[in-house]
Formats: structure tokens, sequence, C-alpha cells
């Protein structure tokens, strides 16, 4: 019988530490739970707008590249023209990005010295050639390493693209590339 007086003795002493302390504890938890699932979403926001900005950035080159790939020298108003003011990024079938395209603009004509060309190189060896050679029979004349002027010269252009997201998520790139192109004689800007 006493040990039935000194458990209920000892029951009437407690109050209740146990589950003050359990529920300070998963007030805890919880909290903790609350903080890593808002640090995940914010983070999977910052990993999607990085996405939004890359795709921006490949879609703007990818302008620069569709520029580029035509002959833009001879009219860069109509070169400028034929670029698509959408580009679909994921292949969905709905336009992804605006396009703000400027006319290239021909920032100067260079002409190539010997220094800049490689007498083995096909495309370079057509600017040795002239018709004042020895004996004015067009063949080469220059060498390789000479400082002397070619027949060729380098355009340099300008050419900037802004792609801006077409859904509205503030994402723009923007792409400001130069471009060399050799050119025959006589070229101008």
């Amino acid at each position: 019988m006493r040990r039935k007086n000194n458990r209920s003795q000892s029951s009437k002493h407690q109050s209740g530490a146990v589950l003050l302390v359990s529920m300070v504890l998963l007030v805890l938890l919880t909290l903790i739970v609350v903080s890593a699932i808002k640090s995940t979403n914010v983070n999977s926001k910052i990993v999607g707008n990085m996405q939004r900005q890359h795709e921006a950035e490949a879609a703007s080159q990818q302008a620069v590249e569709a520029l580029i790939s035509q002959n833009f020298m001879a009219d860069p108003v109509a070169a400028k023209a034929r670029i698509s003011a959408t580009v679909d990024i994921n292949n969905d079938g709905a336009p992804d990005f605006d396009m703000a395209v400027a006319v290239p603009t021909c920032k100067g004509v260079k002409p190539l010295e010997g220094l800049d060309l490689d007498v083995t190189n096909a495309d370079d060896q057509k600017c040795f050639a002239s018709s004042s050679g020895p004996g004015g029979d067009g063949s080469i004349h220059l060498t390789s390493g000479t400082t002397q002027a070619s027949i060729c010269s380098q355009t340099n252009w300008d050419i900037s693209v802004t792609a801006t997201d077409h859904n509205g998520s503030g994402a723009t790139a923007s792409t400001h590339q130069g471009i060399a192109v050799r050119v025959g004689p006589g070229a101008t800007c």
C-alpha cells in the first residue's frame, strides 16, 4: 500500500513541466519547418529568374547570329527587318522574347597588312594578288609577315540586340557585339 501512496503523492506535486517543455520544442520545430519552406520558395524563384535571364541572353545571341549569318553589309536596314521580332526559345509555339534589333553600324574600314594574312590560307591568297605584281600578271607579290598593305580590307561593324521577356517577368538581356568582316578592294562603310 505504501507504494500506492507514494505514487499518488508524487503525482500531486507534478506541475506539468514536461508538457511545457514539449510544447516549446514543438513550436520551435514548427518555426524551423516554416522557415525552411519559405527559404525553398525564395530559392526556387531566384533560380527561375536566373533561368529566364539566361534564356533572354540566349535569345539575344540567337538574333545576333541570325543577323550576321546573312549578307547584312549590303543593306543593313533590310537585314535588320529580316530578323524576327519575337523568339520562341523553348519551341512551344508561343513567343517568349520580344527582340529589339538595332541597325548594324559600320564603324570603319581598315586596310589589311601582310602581317594580318596567311599565304597558305585560300581566303587570304586573293588579298595578295594584284595586277601590279611583277609582270602585271596578277601573281602573288606579297609575303606573309610583311607590313605592306594588301588589296583587302576589314570592315568593323557594331551590332546591338535587346531581348525582353514577352510574358512580363522583367527579364531583359542586351547583346552588343563587334564584327569584323573581310572585304575586297574599294570597300567603304
